[in-house]
């Protein structure tokens, strides 16, 4: 008890990100308001379960931060005991087992293992980046997500295998491996995988339903499978209804596509044509700018986080919201195949909702616990210095930072990976911008005339070593006045950080 005190107490309030708070309790609401439309009765579950969620959200913020880290083998073998027991005792539903029903709760572990899968490579990376033969890293860290995305395939939910598999490449790509072995890993991977699936379906095992080919072919044309593609067809046809400010919402009206039952099930993968139709162009548009502003508030996070297993988890979060939103904005509006993933926050499902709450939770731990200002940004070996993000300068000696000097006098560089010239990987901030190409312009600007620092005005400085060979060979003194006056004629240069 006296431990949540004193964490409370260590709590820094000031810090916490009141936008980010903002902009989920906001797309909670409004999908409060959307499902009530779609589905009245559900609309006090959903209410409930944005409550719940919320209270997670600030609960998981209390939770010290080192301690949930540490647990991070706990989660992994939590998410392959979810998924194993959905796999033997789930709840089959529309063809799919994808429900777990434990007799006082019936949940999806897909959506809690989505926030786990993040949670855990941010502690493996953490662990690992010291390791030195990367090759190993790559092969476990690939072993460890397969087994998860595999386990979530033969649900079978392909679309939440996609997002979940395109998040763990993100933090992949961010842990510091170097871009050329990723690079070859894919070449090797991509034709190996290719085959692999394409001998697998001839001897007869179905990886992927029928039901997926079926809305892929829908999708592509949805004039000869009429009845696959009806509920996207009228889903476009209920947003192009909707005009500019909408036909108002819970309107009763008799030609409206909700109202005629034309969108099965709309409250969930398609609430946004609920919203489309009532809310009309500017209110979709402010929920997709809710979206966004969730997802750019999450990597401000991640690079004001003090810890590297901090930074991707909030990177990897981010990229989740991102990713999932714009992958069922483009089922609404035709641009993609449908899926069935969920709109974050708005879509009706306690899972869901109350899973991206507590992930909001942990990205709170990033903000609340403090900023280390002088570390600045770091993904593995590629480094984004502390000025382009604090204006600060980095510290003398720090374990993120290692300084060498070049040979020209006056510069210091960073030691980076070989593909590290190029700053890939790096997530900057656009606020981050000016301050970068500020702190180029003087690096470059002191290393041109670094040269010229340490040379007098009237001709270069002779040192006592100089002074000693000139009289070994003419044989007179040596003479030390030249090093005076070498000194004394010295021109000054302003420093690079007044540029």
């Amino acid at each position: 008890m006296w431990g949540i005190f004193s964490r409370i107490k260590e709590y820094r309030f000031k810090k916490l990100p009141f936008w980010l708070i903002g902009t989920t309790v906001s797309l909670a609401g409004i999908g409060v308001l959307a499902v009530g439309s779609a589905q009245p009765d559900l609309q006090g579950r959903q209410f409930a379960g944005a409550l719940l969620g919320i209270g997670l959200m600030h609960i998981f913020a209390l939770v010290d931060y080192r301690m949930l880290i540490s647990l991070g083998w706990w989660i992994y073998a939590a998410c392959v005991l979810l998924l194993s027991l959905t796999r033997i005792l789930g709840d089959a539903e529309g063809g799919a087992t994808r429900w777990l029903d434990l007799g006082f709760i019936r949940f999806q572990p897909s959506e809690i293992v989505k926030i786990g899968l993040i949670l855990f490579f941010a502690f493996f990376f953490e662990k690992e980046r010291e390791r030195e033969n990367q090759r190993t890293t790559l092969l476990f860290a690939a072993t460890l997500a397969g087994v998860l995305l595999v386990l979530i395939l033969t649900q079978p939910d392909l679309s939440t295998t996609i997002v979940t598999g395109s998040v763990f490449l993100t933090m992949l790509f961010l842990s510091g491996i170097r871009l050329r072995l990723l690079v070859e890993s894919a070449l090797i991977l991509l034709p190996v995988g290719g085959a692999a699936l394409f001998l697998l379906q001839r001897i007869g095992v179905d990886l992927f339903g029928s039901y997926q080919l079926n809305r892929i072919l829908a999708w592509m044309n949805p004039e000869d499978y009429v009845q696959e593609s009806w509920q996207q067809q009228n889903s476009i046809m209920a947003i192009g209804s909707g005009g500019l400010f909408g036909k108002g919402l819970y309107n009763e009206g008799a030609f409206s596509v909700k109202n005629g039952n034309y969108i099965p099930e709309p409250q969930t993968d398609f609430i946004m044509a609920i919203l489309g139709e009532e809310l009309g162009f500017c209110g979709s548009a402010a929920v997709i700018f809710l979206l966004f502003l969730t997802a750019l508030l999450c990597q401000k996070v991640g690079c004001r986080a003090n810890s590297y297993a901090g930074k991707l988890f909030c990177t990897g979060y981010g990229f989740l919201i991102a990713v999932q939103g714009f992958v069922n904005l483009g089922v609404v509006s035709g641009l993609l195949p449908n899926t069935g993933l969920t709109l974050p926050f708005v879509s009706y499902g306690l899972s869901s909702l109350c899973s991206l709450f507590l992930g909001a939770g942990v990205v709170l731990i990033s903000e609340s616990t403090g900023v280390d200002k002088a570390r600045g940004l770091q993904f593995g070996s590629r480094v984004l210095s502390a000025p382009a993000i604090s204006g600060t300068a980095p510290p003398a000696h720090d374990d993120a930072f290692e300084h060498k000097t070049d040979a020209k006098p006056g510069r210091s560089i960073i030691e980076t990976d070989e593909l590290a010239h190029i700053p890939t990987g790096m997530i900057i901030a656009p606020w981050a911008l000016p301050s970068l190409l500020q702190e180029t312009a003087a690096d470059v600007f002191s290393a041109e005339n670094a040269e010229h620092i340490d040379q007098p005005a009237h001709g270069p400085v002779k040192t006592g070593h100089q002074d000693a060979q000139r009289a070994q060979q003419t044989g007179g003194p040596v003479d030390g006045k030249h090093e005076e006056r070498g000194m004394a004629g010295k021109r000054r240069l302003p420093p690079a950080e007044s540029l």
